[in-house]
């Protein structure tokens, strides 16, 4: 497994420049940095994705990414040049399939600490011949909603 982010370091900014930002592929179960590249700050780290991932190896590899680099085009390129696997992360960034509508699974509310809080999970095996949606090769669909409401003083 291989997550994909990007992240700004701190401590890096001179008077000329301002903190240094690096878009990295880390290695889930060792923690090691399979690659980095700088992405400048006037620059979007998803022109960078590809270049990042291109020299690896990523044949039935599992990549995990943010809503940033949930770009259809990146997406196809992982799964039909690279032979990879991702679970990304669509938000309202995609709005053809953000707004697909998935029936709910489980729902829980809990109330402690000043608050009450309600989680809402929905799920759904999608197949190709079924209509599937719209993101490529896109197989399961998770929705999770999140609403936390303050109760009390505390």
């Amino acid at each position: 497994m291989i997550a994909v982010d990007g992240k700004s370091l701190r401590g890096s900014a001179r008077l000329s420049d301002g903190r240094r930002h690096l878009l990295s592929a880390v290695a889930h179960h060792r923690a090691v940095t399979l690659g980095q590249v700088q992405v400048g700050a006037k620059t979007n780290e998803t022109a960078h994705f590809k270049p990042l991932l291109e020299p690896l190896d990523l044949g039935g590899v599992l990549l995990t990414f943010d809503a940033l680099h949930s770009v259809q085009a990146n997406v196809t390129w992982l799964v039909e040049i690279k032979n990879a696997h991702y679970i990304a992360v669509i938000k309202a960034n995609q709005p053809t399939g953000y707004r697909q509508d998935v029936a709910l699974q489980h729902t829980a509310c809990t109330t402690g600490h000043g608050r009450r809080e309600s989680r809402s999970i929905k799920t759904c095996g999608i197949a190709d011949e079924l209509g599937g949606i719209a993101f490529p090769h896109a197989r399961l669909v998770l929705r999770v909603h999140r609403r936390r409401r303050q109760v009390g003083r505390r």
